[in-house]
């Protein structure tokens, strides 16, 4: 799945990229694409921790063995989910085992182009499309575009004898030190490519597929890393050590979300899916029976379940109040009243206990051992005085953050508050249509699911975009964590999928879901994990550390599902 590349070419396409390199293990050329009609790869593909990937860096990306040729392409991979990860740096002179002439000329003639009859007319693996070229001369010129602007052209000699002339110079990087008044200097490595088929105005014929200077690569542009190699074996041992799953359906049960497991992983617990009654359900999961019901008047209530002395849940029992009980006794512990008659739309319960959290038209953040004690009433500022919704609250796991979904008519983000001041720390996520969202158990990360079906990763210190993983087709309706960290549960309409963090290597799909999944937690133990879907049916699946690689696990394969 993962595939080690040193990166030569990283041009600009359609204001996205077109990246290219070396495989390391084969020595090949491999072009990363995506299902794009052009292959182009969107920033919330390629960006690592924020950055565009850079010449020589080694990148290690998942790819599959195969890709859209476009007709007439051999270097093309499809990018398969998962993030992208940046290992090291290579030397510019380990380049020169990877220049090659083919009889002395560039991409099989000596043109400015070449038409795609030829190269199907070649055998698949002499179809090259890409070509590292060790230069003797360059001269670069700017010229005047037909539509518009200027643009740099490069005319190239290489060492092989190999001549390239006024090819348009599309790696943007070095296109920006010409623009400074920088030249080239020699020798260097240059990297040519064939464009997408292309026919200017004036032309008569078969479309051509234009050579262009992809990258441009001089000694005094890198400070290598003399590490490369040993992030790269660390790396591929790492996974190679990777645990993959399957899963045993234990239980269909009935009730609706919100669900969750007690603390000792002993007891799963659900709203009643009667919805003339209002009542929390606990079934122990050994025996696989129901082991008590509370009569509890929840309209909705937070799935957190605190276990100090007491376990404690809080439920919305009136649109405008709150109410904290004990569920060992099943006793009303205290209420809280809401007085600015706004129906209440999400609470939360903090994991230590110590704050309730409600949503409507702001957030009101209160402490759990006194009713009268409203701590906090947050909000975000607006400059144009636009309406702002708040709901999906969630206390980070050391309570020292609020976060809140905030949309408004044009736009939708993430909020998160110190608790202890009330100040706003940041947003994340504005303009990305967001479901949900989740804390990472070590605080350091935020996760958002899109409706695009994009999971995205945000650092707690920086809040910039770490990473994405892109693996469902539809919008990403639930993520939770496992307690230790190490694994990510994802679910859509219809399938769950669970995810390593350490490498996002996609470790099972659950999938032929009847309704759309509402709510995905994992076990304490990490050992169980349940879900709920909108047609009030509430599976319990037991997962298995696997050595196959991925397994697409179908409800009612190996053992029948028991239904309570």
């Amino acid at each position: 799945m993962y595939t080690q590349v040193i990166c030569l070419a990283n041009s600009r396409k359609r204001g996205d990229r077109c990246i290219a390199g070396i495989e390391l293990s084969t020595g090949r050329w491999v072009r990363p694409v995506t299902n794009l009609d052009d292959g182009r790869i969107p920033s919330y593909i390629r960006l690592i921790q924020g950055n565009e990937p850079a010449l020589l860096d080694i990148l290690e990306i998942p790819l599959s063995e195969t890709g859209p040729s476009f007709g007439f392409a051999s270097e093309n991979r499809l990018i398969l989910p998962g993030m992208w990860r940046l290992l090291g740096k290579v030397e510019p002179n380990e380049l020169i085992k990877y220049t090659y002439n083919l009889h002395n000329q560039i991409l099989h003639n000596t043109k400015k182009y070449v038409l795609i009859p030829f190269l199907q007319s070649q055998p698949i693996e002499r179809r090259q499309t890409l070509q590292l070229v060790h230069v003797s001369e360059f001269e670069v010129k700017n010229t005047e575009r037909v539509r518009g602007g200027s643009s740099w052209k490069g005319t190239i000699k290489g060492i092989g004898g190999e001549y390239l002339v006024d090819a348009n110079i599309t790696d943007p990087v070095f296109v920006e030190k010409l623009n400074a008044g920088y030249r080239p200097k020699t020798p260097c490595f240059v990297t040519v490519s064939l464009s997408m088929p292309w026919r200017p105005s004036d032309w008569e014929g078969e479309d051509p597929c234009w050579k262009l200077i992809a990258s441009v690569i001089e000694a005094n542009d890198v400070k290598a890393s003399k590490d490369a190699q040993k992030y790269i074996n660390l790396h591929t041992n790492n996974q190679n050590q990777t645990e993959f799953y399957t899963a045993e359906c234990l239980y269909t049960l009935n009730g609706q979300t919100p669900i969750n497991f007690t603390p000792d992983s002993k007891t799963l617990t659900a709203r009643s899916h009667d919805t003339e009654i209002n009542a929390v359900k606990f079934w122990n999961i050994d025996a696989g029976k129901l082991s008590k019901t509370l009569q509890i008047p929840a309209i909705d209530f937070s799935p957190s379940i605190v276990n100090h002395d007491n376990a404690m849940l809080v439920n919305i029992a009136d649109g405008d109040t709150i109410q904290l009980w004990n569920t060992n006794e099943g006793y009303l512990i205290r209420c809280f009243v809401d007085n600015t008659f706004n129906t209440i739309l999400s609470v939360a319960l903090s994991k230590d206990g110590s704050y309730i959290a409600t949503a409507n038209n702001s957030i009101k953040i209160w402490k759990q051992d006194t009713s009268k004690q409203l701590v906090h009433q947050l909000y975000v500022k607006s400059d144009d005085n636009c309406i702002h919704r708040y709901s999906n609250i969630e206390f980070s796991p050391n309570c020292e953050i609020i976060a809140s979904k905030v949309e408004t008519d044009y736009n939708t983000f993430v909020a998160l508050w110190n608790v202890k001041t009330g100040e706003l720390i940041n947003r994340v996520g504005a303009g990305d249509n967001i479901n949900t969202f989740a804390f990472s158990p070590d605080n350091k990360q935020i996760i958002t699911t899109n409706q695009d079906g994009t999971i995205k990763f945000w650092n707690l210190e920086t809040f910039q975009p770490v990473f994405n993983i892109i693996g469902h087709k539809t919008s990403v309706n639930c993520i939770c964590f496992s307690s230790d960290g190490k694994i990510i549960a994802t679910a859509s309409q219809s399938e769950i999928k669970l995810w390593s963090m350490a490498s996002c290597n996609l470790l099972l799909t659950i999938h032929n879901y009847t309704d759309s999944i509402n709510s995905i937690i994992f076990s304490q133990d990490a050992e169980l994990i349940a879900s709920s879907s909108k047609d009030n049916q509430i599976k319990l699946w037991k997962l298995i550390k696997s050595h196959q690689k991925h397994c697409d696990y179908s409800c009612g394969m190996g053992i029948p599902a028991r239904s309570i």
